[in-house]
């Protein structure tokens, strides 16, 4: 075992394992006791985690907060935040563990619940029906019930802070600015300034009042359950702050002028929850749960992902940074795992990867990852190193958290240099995993192939890249001598197939480049079934065959696990051409992601 810490951020126990494949893993442990497995996401106070707990052998969620943050008045905020948290015990509650300091960095750790948080969930599948939303309101009033009951209020609901777990479990999370109700409260902290998220406060979080009790947290359940039934918000604004002042001058909308299928009972209850003066609102939690409760009668659990296909998480934004070239190592070889590790990342549900042309520049750049990752406006920056020598390739990768300079992952991979391809497989899986996503079935399909095919292609998709040109020949010889060298790796064929189409699409070739095109894609399919490439081009051979039912099928079953973006440009091209406005705009809003 060794120890050391990443320049930024908090310190790090390495601990030192080989996998499967004989590279060299490296486990960061945190503050000696937590084992951490990969991001999860961030917040406005720093970065969560998924890890383990060493102490107790299981799963916590581990939130590290900001080093900025960390002033002696937040600290306050801090400690009393999980104080007031750890007083809650309900299923509807996440459960708060553990608070601690290891050299200067702060944390604490609660219960870790797997599932999607409400926002994301609103935001992917629009307005829930009226059951559904009457049982999701049932289950977040029990859970501020019982926080109610010990003196807490949240002042923080709103849905990114509500997560559907599975079973249709729904929990509150992110007490971060509760407070004890009651004449001896502290107002030190926050006094004069409106604490809380302005688009789901109270009127009287949005005045600074000092003695905001339970009520503001049935105002904001009001709001969150009028926009899981509408779609939008009782207020409207330029902005999150003119909405919140625009409940302390007007009424809030009756939800049946949006929603005329709205009971009418569901309504009247809402506009009380969202009453100006919070004496007209329900005195207690307890009503609002009683209330809900004698419209729904016997309701169906909130199970939301059956009917709609919900996303895993929220997206994580990542830049891959250039990998740098070491001993000598072929510029091609370098800039090409680089760009196939960018590719395959782009491909995941859940990350999101800045393109390569807004990360060319940064080869080199003197200023740091972290102030790269800040610049490119992302939350996690990635960096790599490679080697070539004697016919082995070693690559080493280290992800780094931009938000509180926490080191989540750190490897070293190693392969003969016709295994090259396989790299792109281990690097992008495991980093897709560390960093949340869903891990990525193996595109090459375990082949090795000479390295004169490996430079080959890597020279087709150099000369692919430098311009689009308007004859594609020179990047299918390229691919043609390659593919004579190993006519079974499915990289080389899915990107013959690929260049083949587009003499087809450009009139440089007839019949006989369609052809080719589909038959190297089957083939390269047949050889590694999960290429999202090569089924790219089985689909647009379907679309141009005059068979668009089967192409658009195709595509709706890659765009349904798959981030690729080409796929979602293509199905949103065809969504506008059939009049699916809306569709098409939800991929094309994707693609510009």
């Amino acid at each position: 075992m060794s120890t050391r810490a990443p320049a930024s951020g908090p310190p790090l126990v390495i601990k030192y394992e080989e996998d499967e494949f004989g590279d060299e893993v490296t486990q960061p442990t945190f503050a000696g006791r937590y084992d951490v497995v990969r991001w999860v996401g961030a917040g406005g106070m720093g970065s969560v985690y998924l890890a383990r707990d060493k102490e107790l052998d299981e799963e916590v969620a581990l939130k590290v907060l900001r080093p900025d943050l960390c002033t002696p008045d937040r600290l306050e905020l801090f400690r009393r935040e999980v104080r007031l948290a750890r007083r809650v015990t309900h299923p509807n509650v996440a459960r708060v563990h553990d608070i601690g300091e290891a050299d200067g960095t702060w944390y604490f750790t609660m219960e870790y619940v797997t599932g999607v948080a409400l926002g994301a969930f609103l935001r992917e599948s629009g307005p829930l029906d009226v059951d559904r939303a009457l049982s999701l309101g049932i289950e977040i009033a029990r859970g501020l019930a019982a926080a109610h009951a010990v003196s807490v209020v949240h002042r923080d609901l709103k849905p990114d802070n509500v997560l559907l777990g599975p079973g249709g479990r729904v929990v509150i999370t992110d007490f971060g600015i509760a407070r004890v109700m009651g004449p001896s409260a502290s107002a030190t902290i926050t006094a004069g300034l409106p604490v809380g998220t302005p688009a789901y406060m109270a009127p009287e979080q949005v005045e600074a009042l000092p003695d905001v009790d339970a009520r503001a947290d049935i105002y904001s359940l009001g709001a969150l359950l009028f926009e899981a039934l509408t779609g939008r918000l009782p207020f409207l604004g330029e902005s999150p702050f003119e909405m919140a002042a625009a409940r302390l001058t007007t009424p809030p909308l009756d939800p049946r002028t949006l929603r005329p299928d709205i009971p009418e009972e569901v309504s009247e209850l809402l506009l009380r929850m969202l009453a100006r003066d919070r004496d007209d609102r329900p005195a207690t939690i307890g009503e609002v749960v009683e209330a809900l409760t004698d419209i729904a009668g016997p309701t169906p659990s909130v199970v939301l992902g059956r009917e709609r296909r919900a996303p895993a998480r929220a997206a994580v934004r990542v830049a891959v940074l250039p990998f740098e070239a070491r001993a000598g190592s072929p510029r091609t070889q370098v800039d090409g795992l680089w760009e196939d590790v960018v590719d395959a990342l782009s491909s995941v549900r859940g990350v999101r990867v800045r393109p390569r042309s807004a990360l060319a520049s940064l080869r080199g750049a003197a200023d740091g990852a972290l102030v790269a990752g800040r610049a490119l406006s992302v939350d996690v920056v990635v960096e790599g190193s490679v080697t070539a020598e004697q016919g082995v390739v070693r690559v080493s990768i280290r992800a780094t958290s931009v938000r509180d300079g926490f080191q989540l992952f750190a490897r070293r991979f190693e392969a003969s240099i016709d295994r090259f391809f396989e790299l792109t497989d281990r690097i992008a899986g495991e980093l897709a995993h560390a960093l949340g996503g869903q891990r990525i079935a193996p595109a090459v399909g375990g082949q090795a192939s000479p390295p004169e095919a490996i430079d080959l292609y890597l020279r087709a998709r150099e000369v692919a890249r430098e311009a689009v040109v308007a004859d594609p020949s020179p990047v299918l010889d390229l691919l043609e001598r390659a593919k004579s060298i190993a006519p079974e790796d499915p990289n080389v064929l899915a990107a013959y197939a690929l260049a083949s189409l587009r003499a087809y699409f450009l009139g440089v070739e007839g019949a006989a480049a369609y052809e080719r095109a589909r038959q190297n894609a089957l083939a390269a399919l047949a050889i590694a079934p999960h290429r999202v490439d090569a089924r790219h081009v089985v689909a647009l051979c379907h679309m141009h065959a005059g068979d668009e039912v089967t192409a658009v099928e195709i595509m709706r079953r890659l765009a349904d696990r798959t981030d690729y973006p080409l796929v979602h440009e293509s199905l949103g091209s065809t969504m506008l051409e059939t009049g699916a406005l809306d569709v098409a705009r939800r991929h094309f809003d994707l693609v510009l992601e």
